[in-house]
């Protein structure tokens, strides 16, 4: 069950990105006969230099072409040049990976902790106001755009926190310049990004391990073990 609930988010996953991918060059495509990156700086180039530019940005090809030589490189590992400052993309990439990483992962393991003892409440105590407020709270996890609950966040803890004098937490970068990468200036960071992104999945996990929990409960062998008198800690 976990294996095709992971093979549909992934599928759909791809199928997300090839449609942001084909709108954001299609947006792109519309401005290529109008402007080519960098002409600004030196709006004394020649011709050949123009043309120079556009055909190391590709914007000389069909927009089919186009789109197609982009997917075959970033299937190969080249995602292109920025349209800014010329470096490849990747390098771009690849400066961010580490607190990329640091974040999600951060986020997946608070996600983990909280998700698993929240769907196990709730499938123990079908049915309660404590199954009932659990299902609104995991409801409003996926209702509840995270850019707002950022808002709201910073809102409260950076900036109301701040103007009364009491201990508040950054609300953006990965570090204070004087800090000197302090872990415990690190994780002042990091907790309001994490705790944003982990709650989607906090809600997404807690109401998949309490239908998982609620079919294992419906079982043959746990009716046997509660007939035979064994306690409910032992049975879950």
């Amino acid at each position: 069950m976990l294996a095709k609930y992971v093979a549909r988010r992934f599928f759909a996953s791809i199928v997300v990105v090839l449609g942001v991918t084909l709108i954001t060059l299609v947006l792109m495509d519309r401005t290529r006969g109008t402007y080519v990156p960098g002409i600004d700086l030196n709006p004394a180039l020649r011709p050949e230099d123009i043309a120079r530019l556009r055909a190391d940005l590709g914007l000389d090809r069909p927009f089919y072409l186009w789109y197609l030589t982009w997917i075959w490189g970033v299937v190969h590992g080249d995602f292109g040049r920025s349209m800014i400052d010329g470096s490849t993309v990747m390098s771009h990439i690849l400066d961010r990976l580490p607190n990329t990483l640091e974040l999600t992962g951060t986020a997946i393991i608070i996600g983990i902790i909280v998700s698993v003892p929240l769907g196990v409440i709730g499938a123990l105590r079908r049915g309660s106001k404590t199954d009932h407020s659990l299902t609104v709270v995991s409801v409003a996890g996926f209702a509840v755009p995270q850019f707002w609950m950022g808002l709201m966040l910073i809102l409260i803890f950076s900036v109301t926190l701040e103007q009364h004098g009491l201990p508040w937490l950054p609300s953006s970068g990965a570090f204070s310049a004087f800090a000197g990468g302090d872990i415990l200036d690190r994780i002042q960071h990091l907790a309001l990004p994490a705790t944003v992104l982990s709650f989607f999945y906090m809600s997404t996990w807690s109401r998949f391990i309490r239908s998982s929990m609620l079919e294992v409960l419906s079982q043959d062998y746990i009716r046997t073990a509660r007939a035979k008198g064994m306690s409910e800690r032992r049975v879950v």
